[in-house]
């Protein structure tokens, strides 16, 4: 829940309190943000405007489909098996040098902290909804009981007859093996059986992002007025809209020397393995996982 806090914190935080700069009389009026414009706390009060809105239905909607397409179609990462997903992450960093290089062609052009954090938030929370991590278990309700009834199971005599018909797919039964071993060329998708348990499935997601949603409404005050959590999750994307600097305009985590030697060693790691993937034989410089176990 911690992408519905944020957003409904951006509302009404000024961006010089998310981006975590110091007061009014500290700045300097040169001061600037990612996009060239200055870190006034008057300004932009608030970034659920109609562009960052517009464009956060539109990354939400590519996070799904490269996870759905990633995921299902080529069977390759699964891109939301970790706390930062790398689809809704990905398209994010993406929009920000995208938005750095208006920033610098355009002055005033680009789009401001808050609004590219509702921009993150989006994506963040879209990623994990259509993975293997929800629809599978969706999936395997809807379609299993009946495709695995077998007379050795006796499912059509224990579970079966428990199970409403607007729950499941009942068939017919080959349309419902396609779902599991692939439809035959020239044949169309069977929309009809999938239609009424996909409705009352959905419905039922929908009804508890809604309660998620109101349950974030509920907390917020306490926890982001009084309690001030932190939220690590998006710590690294603030980091990301920082003043930048330097001759690229780099935010300071980018130019610290710190960070890169921290990064490369995982990257390192992974980059070698990745050569074994496609060269047989090629040896393993081991798991990053181990490697944490070891140095804590």
């Amino acid at each position: 829940m911690a992408p519905a806090f944020f957003v409904s914190d951006l509302i009404r935080t000024p961006s010089s309190e998310i981006l975590c700069v110091p007061s009014q009389s500290a700045i300097s009026p040169q001061s600037e943000t990612l996009t060239g414009q200055s870190l006034d706390p008057d300004e932009g009060r608030t970034g659920l405007t109609f562009r960052a809105s517009l464009l956060a239905v539109a990354v939400a909607g590519l996070a799904v489909w490269w996870v759905q397409y990633a995921e299902y179609t080529i069977d390759a990462s699964r891109l939301s098996l970790s706390s930062q997903p790398i689809a809704g992450f990905g398209l994010f960093v993406f929009i920000v040098i995208i938005n750095a290089l208006v920033g610098i062609l355009w002055p005033g052009g680009g789009l401001r902290p808050p609004e590219l954090l509702v921009v993150f938030a989006a994506g963040f929370a879209a990623t994990p909804l259509t993975s293997s991590n929800l629809m599978d278990w969706i999936f395997s309700a809807v379609a299993v009981p009946f495709y695995l009834a077998t007379p050795e199971n006796r499912w059509a005599d224990l579970l079966l007859p428990h199970l409403k018909g607007w729950w499941v797919v009942e068939g017919p039964a080959t349309p419902l093996r396609w779902a599991f071993v692939g439809m035959p060329p020239g044949q169309s998708v069977p929309w009809g059986i999938w239609v009424v348990p996909l409705f009352w499935w959905s419905s039922f997601l929908a009804a508890l992002m809604v309660v998620c949603v109101s349950i974030s409404v509920f907390l917020r005050r306490q926890w982001v007025d009084h309690e001030r959590l932190v939220f690590p999750l998006v710590q690294l994307p603030t980091e990301l809209l920082e003043r930048p600097g330097g001759r690229f305009r780099m935010p300071a985590m980018l130019r610290s020397r710190i960070f890169w030697m921290g990064a490369a060693v995982p990257l390192v790691i992974i980059l070698w393995n990745v050569v074994g993937y496609f060269v047989h034989g090629f040896p393993s410089a081991g798991n990053c996982n181990e490697l944490v176990v070891v140095v804590v």
